[in-house]
């Protein structure tokens, strides 16, 4: 036989600085171990909602009882947090019960019902049109005419109804000049202001209805204003109805509605923070009902929360992948076929990864790069060709197999024997050399080996003592055949 071969040395003692650890390699490695991850989500999610559900429970089943506030003592910290949410929490309520009693809220604001009535107020002095026109206007926007309306037979509570209600001034032409200017005309002996009463429903009839009572309401007025203010006309102008567009009303109910919003998230986000006792008085403060609606209390129920469930599925993936990529990197065993060539600096002989049970991720990822799946028979015979190939080339007559017990799958070990015993080569396979001196005498007489691993089975250590081995007894690495 030629020993022409080049002998290879290699300092072993950098390996762990040598490692390649790839997107790609971690990418699959994740794919294959993929049931740990869904395993390990659903566990810490499962262990987040108990949790959650837990302290649920205990502020409920406090919250639902009769002495909590005898039975519970907080810090005087801890008081003014659950003080802090209550007080939250309350104005929450106030804005969400007036979202839901407001006719203003009820009203589209693209399709606003408007009724307009034009009054006139004339005196016989300037400055008394002043007066009355302010006085008016308190009226109206002081909820004053909103009662007066209830008084005749409006049903709708004064607060709903006083914003249903609008005052505009508009000064008269002749109340606007300019006095200071010579050549304007002279003021007419009956000043006179004029003021616009706007109402708005969510339909013509509700608006309508609203409106007829105006007149008489006003009439009323402005008899008191008769006898306290002074003397003077009030004539209605022109009424008219129309359907307009509202956006001031828009922007004001987007504003409400967000402020509940904002409140809320803010009740859930304090809330968070605070401890089963807490929590429970913040419940129990809900449960604050009219002694007439004790009856109707609402019993606190503890319920599984989305948000715990969601945020546990998170982390356990999380914790999962990281897992995995720190086992990846320090398990101590080959990751891949590629680590033979680059760690060692021995030539890959062939690898087989048919025989491996792939999931259906990784054949997917597999399809997405291209790689097509090859029969574990067709890469068998590709080894065997190969490596009797290259024997034959090289006047080989004596082969060594150098194995070790990590590597598990050894049925085409035994063919291969086979094949290179046909083109008359001596093959043995040697198993336990790092743990027998029979094993290694045995293995000493052979000048020529080829290394076999197995991914994720075999050592960094074990490859490194079998080299040595080869080293010390001058026998040439041949390759490696590599098998998943």
């Amino acid at each position: 036989m030629e020993a022409n071969m080049e002998k290879r040395e290699k300092e072993y003692t950098n390996l762990d600085q040598e490692r390649i650890v790839t997107v790609s390699d971690l990418l699959k490695e994740i794919l294959r171990r993929i049931g740990l991850v869904i395993i390990l989500g659903i566990i810490v999610a499962a262990l987040c909602c108990g949790y959650k559900y837990a302290k649920d429970s205990k502020a409920a089943k406090a919250a639902n009882s009769e002495d909590t506030t005898t039975t519970i003592k907080l810090t005087d910290k801890e008081q003014t947090d659950v003080n802090n949410v209550i007080a939250v929490q309350d104005n929450m309520k106030e804005q969400q019960a007036y979202l839901d009693n407001s006719v203003l809220m009820q009203i589209n604001a693209y399709d606003e019902s408007r009724v307009t009535l034009q009054y006139r107020i004339i005196t016989g002095d300037k400055q008394l049109s002043k007066d009355l026109l302010s006085a008016y206007d308190n009226y109206v926007t002081n909820g004053s005419l909103a009662q007066d309306m209830i008084n005749h037979g409006i049903d709708m509570d004064l607060q709903y109804l006083t914003e249903l209600l609008y005052f505009e001034k508009d000064s008269d032409k002749d109340s606007d000049k300019d006095e200071g200017n010579s050549d304007s005309t002279v003021i007419t002996d009956t000043p006179a202001l004029t003021f616009e009463i706007r109402v708005i429903h969510k339909n013509q009839k509700s608006c309508e209805e609203l409106a007829a009572v105006i007149p008489e309401c006003l009439s009323d007025f402005e008899q008191k204003l008769q006898e306290s203010t002074g003397s003077h006309e009030l004539n209605l102008v022109d009424q008219s109805y129309a359907e307009v567009v509202d956006q001031g009303l828009w922007t004001y109910k987007i504003d409400r509605v967000n402020s509940v919003v904002s409140m809320k998230e803010r009740v859930d986000s304090l809330k968070e923070k605070l401890s089963a006792d807490q929590v429970a008085l913040v419940e129990k403060n809900l449960q604050k009902v009219d002694k007439k609606d004790v009856a109707k209390k609402e019993v606190v129920k503890a319920h599984i929360s989305k948000k715990y469930a969601v945020l546990g599925l998170g982390i356990g993936i999380i914790l999962a992948i990281l897992y995995i990529v720190i086992t990846y990197i320090w398990r101590g065993t080959i990751n891949n076929e590629k680590d033979v060539t680059y760690l060692y600096g021995v030539q890959l002989m062939g690898t087989l990864k048919g025989k491996n049970k792939k999931s259906m991720l990784l054949r997917l990822y597999d399809n997405l790069r291209g790689k097509k799946p090859v029969d574990f028979s067709v890469e068998e015979a590709i080894v065997c060709a190969d490596v009797t190939g290259y024997c034959s080339r090289n006047q080989i007559q004596k082969l060594l197999l150098l194995s070790s017990e990590e590597v598990t799958e050894t049925a085409w070990i035994d063919t291969l024997v086979k094949k290179l015993r046909e083109a008359g080569v001596e093959a043995t396979v040697e198993t336990d050399i790092l743990s027998s001196a029979a094993a290694r005498e045995k293995a000493a007489g052979y000048e020529v080996a080829v290394l076999i691993a197995q991914v994720r089975r075999s050592a960094y250590d074990t490859l490194e003592q079998e080299l040595g081995f080869c080293q010390l007894q001058n026998i040439q690495i041949a390759g490696a055949i590599v098998t998943e």
